[in-house]
């Protein structure tokens, strides 16, 4: 109906449509479209009707009008909304620039750039006609030079279609598109982000030929085939296992192009992908679900889970049956990362029938650990008196892990709530680890804190955190490990011990930071474990460098484990991996692994816990963020290869 340039209002004839999608780099973030008029920060894409708003009838006093410029004649008039006219950020892509630290390598409509094997990290920046610039960091990691030579980087594509091709000895293996802050190319927002390649070691024969056994294979069934032999130029090999190869790793990473999997001989010209059927079987016990999050096991065997958009299920452990469990989650709060989320079952759940979850809600807004009574066909459950804690959030870092020890008291996480003061004020629950009773809600007589005159203090056992994803109790030992998000750098495990503070603390220089969406808290700018301001804070026991997100873990447990019996499995998000921790008895970090089976197969894993079959349960987390409900999630029961 208006637009508003300079706080000045003009009318619109048709009323125009603007789409959606071009404010702010893909999204308007001050205004809103339920209104009539719309304030917004950037870029606005005007396009129909007259050039000019004087044309328009200017509402009354409504000063002078703001002349809407076609920088290249095609009918799109840009308007920064700071009143000045702003080239066209939809143009024509005129040039390609390759970078290898701050020296151009190469040039071009499709630069190309041949690089001996190895790692290499480069920046692809790209020019439109309007002189706009954006940048993204690709770093690439090709091993195996015994069967290649050259790796080939090249940039293809127009706008918004821009893509990174990598060959290798000729043959294109991957193609990928940069991750961007938004679906416009503009100036005012030019990073792309960072993108990772590293390609998989391969076979790299002239002809492969699978002779495989099981007969009930379907094309368009099975994702695997159980191979006995597989013949490589001719020569056939026995295998061992017999060993599994996945269908989707034929023809360079994708299809096999060249062959078939009707008959039983398949001959398929390219690269073969060929792995053993490696060190765990792995299957899928719950699916058609939104980001499971809290896991845990009712007597008997059967699993418990929640999903963050308000579902309680319980999947029976003999016939495999999901069900969801009737429970009033009208107060429930979801956005973000903010919902249903940890839960645990209750040591004596057969005689109290008592489960744990904490979640977030509204009116008040708040952050809540609720005791519920599941009834005598665990079809429905009822929450039970008051919420054992309750502290108000801004449904940021609400962290949520919820376990209880072999003692029976609880341990919560509760993260930061985007707050600087937060981590290390012992007056509030945010930023901290808490064991409480879980009868009464106050702290374990032997906490740290227990003699403090304040409930909240009494219930802390370490402080100074971020944002504790996973706690995890390590079996034959009193220790009780953490792990966290870290902000750009330093996600973290710890060793958590009593009264331990573990350093992160986001007060900005300036405080408070005016006009800042939290004015309290600067995370770029701090460590996540300050020893200047705090010399006594606990180092972590791992950290990751670059962010890799990791979610929950727990250790494993049983001689079936092997070598990995004893590791921290954590499920890993933004790494979409689970990795396999080692640390030596007294808490020092040995080595990590990630299983190839579990490596950017599922995408983003969310949380792994060791079921009382001796099983790891690993969640999938790649439904979104907020109140959205796909249900492309499941629940993975991992267990080690017979």
């Amino acid at each position: 109906d208006k637009i508003l340039i300079n706080n000045t209002p003009y009318e619109t004839e048709d009323p125009l449509v603007t789409g959606k999608g071009i404010w702010n780099n893909g999204a308007c973030r001050t205004g809103n479209f339920q209104t009539d008029t719309l304030t917004c920060k950037g870029h606005f894409q005007y396009q129909g009707g007259p050039t000019t708003p004087q044309d328009q009838a200017p509402i009354a006093n409504a000063g002078p009008a703001q002349e809407l410029v076609d920088d290249d004649g095609d009918g799109v008039e840009i308007v920064d909304l700071d009143g000045s006219a702003s080239a066209d950020p939809d143009g024509l892509i005129v040039e390609f620039e390759w970078l290898q630290g701050q020296q151009i390598i190469a040039t071009g409509a499709q630069p190309t750039v041949d690089l001996p094997i190895g790692n290499h990290e480069l920046a692809l920046r790209v020019t439109d006609d309007d002189g706009l610039i954006g940048e993204a960091s690709v770093m690439i990691t090709v091993e195996e030079p015994s069967i290649a030579s050259i790796l080939r980087v090249r940039a293809v594509g127009s706008t918004g279609q821009e893509r990174i091709e990598i060959q290798i000895d000729g043959e294109s293996v991957h193609t990928f598109s940069p991750p961007r802050a938004s679906g416009l190319f503009r100036a005012a927002d030019p990073g792309w982000g960072t993108t990772t390649y590293t390609h998989p070691t391969q076979l790299h024969p002239e002809q492969v030929r699978l002779v495989y056994s099981n007969d009930s294979y379907t094309s368009a069934g099975d994702r695997n085939i159980r191979v006995d032999r597989i013949e490589i130029d001719g020569t056939l090999f026995e295998t061992e296992g017999p060993d599994v190869i996945t269908r989707g790793s034929w023809g360079n990473g994708s299809m096999c192009s060249t062959g078939t999997f009707r008959n039983d001989n398949l001959v398929c010209n390219g690269f073969i992908q060929y792995a053993s059927a490696g060190e765990f079987e792995i299957s899928e016990v719950a699916t058609n679900i939104s980001t499971p999050w809290g896991v845990d096991f009712l007597p008997g065997g059967d699993m418990i889970f929640t999903e963050r958009v308000g579902r309680i299920n319980v999947v029976d452990a003999e016939t495999g049956v999901q069900r969801q469990i009737a429970a009033d989650m009208t107060a429930l709060r979801v956005t973000g990362t903010s919902g249903l989320l940890g839960l645990a079952v209750d040591p004596d759940y057969e005689s109290n029938r008592r489960f744990y979850t904490c979640q977030t809600r509204s009116n008040p807004d708040a952050v809540e650990l609720i005791v519920w009574e599941m009834n005598g066909s665990a079809t429905a459950a009822q929450r039970v008196g008051q919420p054992l804690f309750s502290e108000g959030t801004n449904y940021g870092h609400v962290g949520c892990q919820v376990r209880i020890d072999d003692s029976g008291f609880l341990w919560i996480s509760i993260g930061d709530d985007f707050v600087g003061t937060n981590p290390q004020d012992l007056t509030k629950h945010h930023g901290k680890v808490l064991r409480i009773d879980r009868f009464t809600g106050d702290g374990a007589p032997d906490n740290p804190f227990i003699d403090s005159l304040n409930i909240t203090t009494r219930r802390i056992f370490s402080y100074g955190h971020r944002n504790v994803q996973g706690i995890a109790f390590r079996g034959g030992s009193d220790q009780v490990w953490s792990i966290g998000h870290g902000s750009d750098v330093d996600d973290e495990i710890n060793l958590l011990l009593p009264g331990g503070n573990y350093g992160w603390d986001p007060v900005p220089e300036l405080f408070p930071v005016p006009d800042a969406r939290y004015p309290t808290y600067d995370e770029h700018n701090n460590p996540m474990t300050d020893l200047t301001k705090f010399p006594d804070a606990i180092e972590a026991a791992w950290s990751s460098g670059p962010t890799v997100a990791p979610g929950g873990g727990d250790f494993l447990a049983g001689s079936e484990w092997g070598e990995h019996e004893g590791a921290l499995a954590v499920a890993i998000l933004k790494g979409a991996k689970l990795t396999l921790f080692h640390f030596d008895a007294e808490g020092n970090y040995i080595s990590d692994s990630s299983p190839v089976q579990l490596d950017g197969t599922y995408d983003r894993l969310r949380s792994a816990t060791l079921g009382p079959d001796g099983a790891l349960y690993v969640t999938t987390t790649n439904s979104g963020f907020g109140p959205v409900d796909p249900r492309v999630d499941k629940i993975l029961r991992v267990v080690p290869a017979r």
